[in-house]
């Protein structure tokens, strides 16, 4: 049976939430995180060099779209990783 889990974040749009569209990001490949682009490529703020604070970003998604940052549990990856190199025919060997 396979089980999946997930993990997401969820941030409004800043502009106008309900009448502005909705958003799923979907970072590719095994072991790689949408967590990642949130904090580090479009999401909504970033950290200080410091470490102890945030600052809003003026480039986020979330300026202008509601965005669910969406990161699946590991092994659900590696399966899709599989299933693509299988219909594909790409020989991984």
């Amino acid at each position: 049976m396979l089980v999946f889990k997930y993990f997401y974040w969820f941030f409004e749009s800043r502009s106008a939430p309900s009448t502005d569209p909705f958003i799923i990001w979907l970072t590719g490949g095994p072991g790689c995180s949408s967590q990642l682009a949130l904090l580090v490529e479009n999401g909504p703020c970033y950290v200080n060099e410091e470490g102890d604070d945030t600052f809003l970003s003026n480039k986020s998604w979330s300026n202008n779209v509601n965005v669910m940052w969406v990161s699946i549990y590991q092994k659900i990856s590696k399966i899709f990783l599989f299933l693509i190199f299988y219909f594909f025919n790409f020989n991984f060997m």
